[in-house]
């Protein structure tokens, strides 16, 4: 049982986390040809060579934005700091990855499905040779 000194510590806690998130103006993802960026969660691009696997997914009342899930190289994973579900945290561990991280696009500006077609003109990272000889 939570006693009203634990409740108001809780509240306060969220309360101040709520407000860091708000006031944060930076993106959570930005796309581009040297990796994904997640600027509030990394402080380099995870480059497109680094992710071993992409997927989106609805939620189950197929509601809110859906979820982007990746998997990374353990470098790659090493390199981004995860947040807490709990605590309205946009970037988390992926459950059942080991070095798996979930986007939750619930109240962003774009669903998870537009960032996986965002994704998807740079990934699979392709081979530039590969490329040139058709």
């Amino acid at each position: 049982m939570i006693t009203v000194r634990e409740e108001r510590v809780i509240i306060a806690a969220r309360t101040i986390d709520s407000r860091s998130h708000f006031l944060d103006a930076r993106p959570l993802l930005v796309v581009g040809p040297d990796g994904l960026l997640l600027p509030q969660h990394a402080e380099a691009p995870i480059p497109w060579d680094a992710i071993q696997r992409v997927g989106a997914s609805r939620s189950f009342a197929l509601v809110g934005g859906g979820r982007l899930d990746l998997d990374l190289t353990p470098e790659a994973f090493a390199g981004v700091r995860v947040g807490q579900r709990l605590m309205g945290d946009h970037v988390v561990k992926m459950v059942g990855s080991p070095f798996g991280i979930s986007l939750l696009a619930q109240g962003l500006d774009r669903p998870a499905s537009d960032m996986l077609a965002a994704i998807g003109q740079y990934w699979p990272a392709r081979d530039a040779a590969a490329d040139a000889t058709g």
